[in-house]
């Protein structure tokens, strides 16, 4: 799976690291030299100081928590909420019962309280609601992971100026430091098939790659 930093409380050691870490970036950026390093898009985002899409991001990092929320937000009736409940306990430890409450795994998988009396207060059909948006939070907030990347902005401001974060997107910046994280087949069908590629291959060769790539 794709990757991003780690929610938590931060180390000292940890906070070079992620200095280090934002340098090897600028380095990346200077050189264009892209090396593999496959990121969350949320990552680019939190880099920029960008708002984090509560939709899109937190499908692309956690889709079980994605398709629970929007379950319960979809859900029609108390009763249809009671089943969802019931399948949905075995996403947390501290459970009231056999009842879902206002506790959530971090993405580390640590039992979160989502608020002051989280283990002792019952998810029901009338604060389902609240719950949803408890959850989003959290999750913005462990991708967002503001002290975190505030190291790795440090790292990466000794060696790109400042300046030029303000004139990149999270794409631009993306490209620029990893490179084009997907491969397109049909173009790349299509080098393999001109006579480019043909002409330092034998017949034989190109046969090979173009089936490998169908």
């Amino acid at each position: 799976g794709k990757l991003i930093l780690k929610p938590g409380p931060m180390s000292y050691g940890e906070e070079k690291l992620l200095q280090f870490f934002g340098q090897l970036l600028g380095v990346a950026i200077r050189a264009d030299v892209p090396f593999p390093l496959d990121l969350l898009s949320s990552f680019w985002k939190s880099l920029l100081a960008c708002p984090l899409d509560r939709k899109d991001d937190l499908r692309e990092a956690d889709i079980l928590t994605h398709k629970l929320l929007k379950n319960l937000v979809d859900v029609k009736t108390p009763d249809e909420f009671n089943e969802l409940s019931a399948s949905a306990v075995c996403l947390s430890e501290e459970l009231s019962g056999s009842q879902l409450v206002f506790v959530y795994p971090s993405v580390c998988g640590e039992e979160m309280a989502l608020c002051p009396t989280g283990s002792r207060r019952p998810v029901t059909w009338e604060n389902r609601l609240e719950f949803v948006r408890l959850v989003k939070d959290l999750r913005a907030a462990e991708l967002a992971s503001e002290d975190r990347m505030t190291a790795v902005r440090c790292g990466l401001a000794s060696v790109v100026p400042v300046q030029l974060l303000h004139i990149l997107t999270p794409r631009d910046i993306q490209l620029r430091t990893i490179g084009q994280p997907e491969v397109n087949l049909t173009y790349l069908k299509v080098i393999c098939d001109s006579d480019v590629i043909g002409s330092h291959m034998t017949g034989m060769d190109c046969g090979r790659h173009t089936r490998c790539i169908r």
